[in-house]
């Protein structure tokens, strides 16, 4: 097989995977059956984009690994694992009928959340200027302001095993808190979150 219609297949692949999440992420909670479907449909485009870049990858001889690097689904694959590793059920694999229960928070989402207290904390020290903060990580995190007072009560049990983050740092580590949570908790990815 020659370079190009590999790297064709690679590129329609790469935009199969990219249009299966969108469809998948896009539709209403309460169209359980057709988020099942487009679930399904999201891991399969995902498995064979992976599976083709891994095969470049082994194959270096042929045409080296394909480019461009499948960032986006290789980071929804990493969260996904870590999830499964804390034993937590995301929401892509709920949306598949590998229906759990509630789970833990697990350590990803307790770093986000432990980013918004540390915000809140300082906003309250002034250290950062903020009157509004319950506000502030309601919007960027996209959750309700009980959700965040929730959080607060938790504090101490959400910030176990994680330092404090300098007010210096912020907003811009909340931004990437919120966006991963969000990402974490709906499934939409937000471009350049690490």
């Amino acid at each position: 097989m020659s370079d190009e219609p590999r790297q064709n297949c690679y590129l329609r692949l790469l935009s199969e995977e990219r249009a299966a999440f969108e469809r998948a992420s896009k539709v209403p909670d309460a169209d359980r059956a057709r988020r099942t479907i487009l679930s399904r449909e999201w891991f399969e485009a995902l498995h064979k984009l992976l599976n083709e870049y891994c095969h470049s990858l082994m194959q270096p001889e042929e045409t080296g690994p394909l480019k461009p690097f499948p960032s986006d689904a290789i980071l929804a694959c990493s969260n996904i694992a870590q999830m499964l590793a804390s034993g937590n059920i995301p929401q892509p694999i709920k949306d598949i009928n590998l229906i759990g229960g509630s789970p833990d928070r697990w350590p990803g989402e307790c770093r986000d959340i432990a980013t918004a207290l540390d915000y809140i904390e300082h906003a309250r020290a002034g250290t950062i200027r903020d009157r509004a903060f319950i506000v502030s990580v309601s919007t960027v995190f996209q959750v309700d302001r009980t959700t965040v007072r929730d959080w607060q009560n938790a504090s101490e049990q959400i910030r176990t095993g994680f330092e404090k983050i300098p007010a210096h740092q912020f907003p811009n580590a909340l931004l990437k808190a919120g966006a991963r949570y969000h990402f974490n908790r709906k499934g939409e990815r937000t471009e350049g979150v690490e």
